[in-house]
């Protein structure tokens, strides 16, 4: 499952950009189809990671992690991935107006689960053209998801470097993709 996944978010994050990157008629992006396949690459990154039982706190990487029967909510992988990426305010400026709890009711609870679930969002989607790169307004009601798609791209970036041993690709010298292990008619079927 392992490459599968990191080969599905690969995808996930092209089509993401290409939904910002090409504008509507109307002017604007394709910002909810960006936000479900942006919050879907945070869920999958955030599914290997598990609480830190060590008393320290905290989330550490699983790599025993069985993808075909992950266990924990949901919340707690976008709560991994804030912890182990944008907590870092040197590494992620963009997340400077938010502490994990506003992410999560930002990012999961107005945003992905209402996006995924009912296809509405209690947070207005926009793309940043103040050009301060935050990831959202100082009153937290937008959402930039140009600026999400940036910081989920350099955390995947960041997610696929530590853990190098999760990219090999399940046909050598081929992108799955194209293969069709990830666009057949039985997608990931194990």
């Amino acid at each position: 499952y392992d490459s599968l996944s990191i080969t599905t978010i690969c995808e996930y994050l092209d089509a993401a950009r290409i939904c910002i990157n090409k504008h509507k008629s109307d002017g604007g992006v394709h910002g909810m189809a960006a936000l479900v396949l942006l919050t879907s690459s945070i869920d999958a990154m955030g599914s290997y990671y598990k609480k830190d039982k060590s008393g320290v706190g905290g989330y550490c990487f699983d790599n025993k992690v069985n993808m075909g029967c992950v266990s924990t909510k949901v919340k707690n992988h976008f709560e991994a991935v804030y912890s182990v990426f944008f907590d870092d305010k040197d590494i992620f400026p963009e997340m400077q107006y938010l502490n994990k709890e506003d992410f999560i009711t930002l990012v999961f609870d107005n945003s992905r689960n209402k996006a995924v679930h009912n296809a509405v969002v209690s947070t207005f989607i926009a793309t940043d053209k103040s050009g301060e790169r935050t990831l959202t307004s100082k009153d937290s009601k937008v959402l930039y998801v140009d600026v999400l798609c940036d910081c989920v791209e350099r955390a995947f970036g960041m997610f696929t470097q530590n853990h190098s041993d999760l990219s090999d690709s399940p046909i050598v010298g081929v992108d799955p993709s194209v293969s069709g292990v990830t666009s057949s008619n039985i997608i990931q079927q194990a």
